[in-house]
């Protein structure tokens, strides 16, 4: 399993590549520790409140949200019964924060003007409207590799109304990995 040592989150392109390549009876071995598990087995570890907000509201308000609680890195946008519309990654926010890094990436598309004030902008207009998530039957497994194709830290789970009911992260993918892996010993 060397072949993902150095294989750090989030994961950039080099290593999702590396992940893609990791030999398939290997990452089964990924996969068997880590069993049946589905999301519900770990219930007990995920985040209970992400931090959510309306598709109305400001970015100022997203902002300070966000600064609310320092892990966070996504915010699930939600209707008034708390289904999820939408979400806003950090790296979103960034770009909008500082646009000249964005301006010298794609220099071609934009011309002077292109950023508005904050004050004028809603979260609708930053959010992703097709955003991945999980349910409690997820199986873990599942849930890792919608983690490393997205290049993500965390999705939310939402029940079958696929209202927002938490938050799941590399964390908890991490440590039932890790049980599994206590367990193995202790049959060898």
């Amino acid at each position: 399993m060397d072949v993902c040592a150095d294989v750090t989150w989030p994961l950039d392109a080099g290593q999702a590549e590396k992940w893609r390549a990791w030999p398939q009876e290997e990452r089964s071995v990924f996969e068997e520790r880590l069993g049946a598990l589905t999301v519900a087995d770990v219930r007990h570890l995920l985040v209970e409140e992400p931090t959510v907000v309306r598709p109305d509201e400001s970015v100022e308000s997203l902002l300070a949200k966000m600064i609310e609680d320092p892990r966070t890195r996504h915010v699930y946008v939600v209707d008034e019964e708390g289904v999820l519309l939408g979400s806003v990654r950090m790296n979103t926010v960034v770009e909008y924060l500082f646009p000249l890094t964005a301006i010298i990436q794609h220099s071609s598309e934009l011309s002077l003007g292109t950023y508005v004030s904050f004050s004028s902008k809603t979260i609708r207009d930053l959010m992703n409207d097709n955003p991945r998530f999980v349910q409690e039957s997820t199986l873990l497994s599942e849930v890792a590799r919608i983690l490393i194709e997205e290049k993500i830290n965390e999705l939310p789970v939402v029940d079958q109304r696929r209202r927002v009911i938490g938050q799941i992260n590399v964390y908890e993918i991490i440590s039932a990995y890790l049980k599994g892996l206590d367990e193995q010993k202790r049959r060898q």
